[in-house]
């Protein structure tokens, strides 16, 4: 039911909620008491007028509350899942198919998932019809995902057209081979203007290796120059398959209307042949790299540390989302067992901190740190001050900043006044990384769960991280 049709009806409840009960009391007083059959009779009607003024009373507010949190349909569609996010506020509604294969998964040539994203773009600009007011595109190392905006009346046209990037590949071998030179440009734009990308390669191959976990999204020149027609369509079959698909509709929507759509779509199968997209995950095999670099176009010295650790095993998801929100505002925090205190402001070992715990697969959390010395301190010095600081914050830890963290963490889940929003974000998280989605409310009462000692054996496991890439950053001048 609207909001505008609800709120058209107080009126009118508010008259029965006054009226009923009035009319039904003066009835029973004016009933017979003699037999039994009245007595049952007023018994019954006793029963039925409590639950009248039940519904009366608390129906309006059910219909009234504000939605806020999306809801998965449960019957037959050509999609692994459909979600439905309503917003009536929404001016439009928003589209997104989201296939569980990037470039993780993907055997062939580094950045082949990104040029096949580009290449099964085409069979939605080739569609007929509406062509949507925005669109666009993605490939990371988890999904690939299409995303559309239209109007409500364009709802089933958006769809289908979303569909179409499951079809076989449409476009010619002339314009595969612009699209290619297209995904060059993208790569000199985005990589090879950046300093520090050949330093950010060789990190993550020293800390993933041969795993899918160190492969580049974009590619390099070389790959993308090895790219074929053929070796797209191969890993497009299979990658991009709808039964495995998750579409998220949000907007002015409602789930019958949806329903209706989907019913009357077009049956499209699974292309074939496949092939295997397993994803080999990192080998936790115990390694240090440590080396100083001088970098032309880096504007000053700086410590990178990068290391990974097993995601603990007893640990539920929402439970570890709440520790490594709890363990990144900690180590940046001006606490005793915060990073900022002691080499900010005690002894002015660094200019800046940086920190960032992470979960960058399934099983595997990454540590991100960084931090530019003072002008007085070298680099070898702060890389030991650094080591040293991060053991004490984590063997150090009190449980009243734990339970001020804690509190600051709840506040800001408290004080969220776009829930619904918020929860959506969440949503298209969990569908890009093939996480299980989980709403605010959730998180918020894993976030109350969480007790001191669960923190500091978390601590405990963090500090046992096997593999770290260290850096020493000097500038060229």
């Amino acid at each position: 039911m609207k909001l505008t049709n609800a709120i058209a009806l107080y009126p009118v409840v508010a008259l029965g909620v006054v009226y009923t009960p009035i009319k039904c009391i003066d009835w029973i007083l004016t009933v017979p008491r003699h037999s039994a059959f009245s007595e049952s009779v007023r018994v019954l009607f006793v029963a039925v007028l409590s639950a009248i003024i039940l519904v009366l009373c608390f129906g309006p507010s059910y219909f009234l509350r504000p939605k806020v949190e999306p809801y998965q349909l449960k019957n037959k569609t050509p999609f692994s899942q459909v979600w439905i996010s309503e917003d009536e506020n929404a001016a439009h509604i928003s589209l997104v198919l989201v296939y569980p294969y990037g470039e993780r998964a993907n055997p062939y040539e580094l950045g082949l998932a990104h040029y096949v994203e580009h290449l099964a773009w085409h069979n939605v600009r080739s569609e007929s019809g509406n062509q949507g007011r925005h669109s666009n595109a993605w490939t990371s190392a988890t999904s690939t995902g299409y995303l559309m905006s239209v109007d409500v009346d364009a709802l089933s046209n958006g769809i289908e057209r979303l569909m179409a990037t499951a079809q076989p590949l449409q476009i010619s071998p002339e314009d595969a081979v612009q699209e290619r030179d297209i995904v060059v440009s993208e790569y000199d734009f985005r990589v090879s203007e950046n300093p520090f990308q050949d330093m950010r390669d060789e990190m993550v191959n020293e800390l993933y290796g041969a795993s899918g976990y160190a492969r580049s999204e974009i590619g390099t020149r070389e790959s993308i120059a090895s790219f074929t027609f053929e070796g797209a369509q191969q890993l497009h079959r299979s990658s991009h398959k709808l039964s495995q698909a998750k579409l998220l509709i949000s907007g002015p929507v409602d789930r019958n209307l949806v329903q209706d759509i989907l019913e009357q779509l077009p049956q499209q199968p699974d292309l074939e042949p496949s092939i295997d997209l397993t994803v080999a995950h990192p080998t936790m095999v115990p390694s240090a790299d440590i080396k100083s670099i001088t970098i032309v176009g880096a504007a000053e010295r700086q410590l990178i540390v990068r290391s990974v650790v097993s995601v603990p095993e007893s640990v539920n998801p929402l439970m570890l989302e709440a520790l490594i929100n709890a363990t990144n505002q900690m180590m940046l925090s001006t606490k005793h067992s915060g990073l900022t205190k002691s080499l900010r402001f005690d002894e002015f070992w660094a200019r800046t901190i940086r920190f960032t715990l992470f979960q960058s697969g399934p099983s595997v959390l990454e540590i991100f740190t960084s931090a530019v010395p003072d002008s007085k301190v070298g680099l070898s010095a702060l890389k030991a001050e650094f080591e040293k600081t991060m053991a004490n914050a984590r063997t150090n830890a009190t449980q009243t900043d734990f339970e001020s963290i804690k509190s600051r963490l709840l506040n800001k889940v408290d004080s969220d006044i776009h829930v619904l929003q918020t929860n959506e974000k969440r949503l298209r998280f969990a569908l890009s990384t093939g996480g299980t989605y989980s709403s605010l409310s959730s998180y918020r009462k894993a976030l109350k769960s969480m007790t001191f000692g669960i923190y500091t054996d978390f601590q405990t496991h963090l500090d046992t991280a096997p593999r770290t890439s260290t850096r020493m950053i000097l500038p060229s001048n």
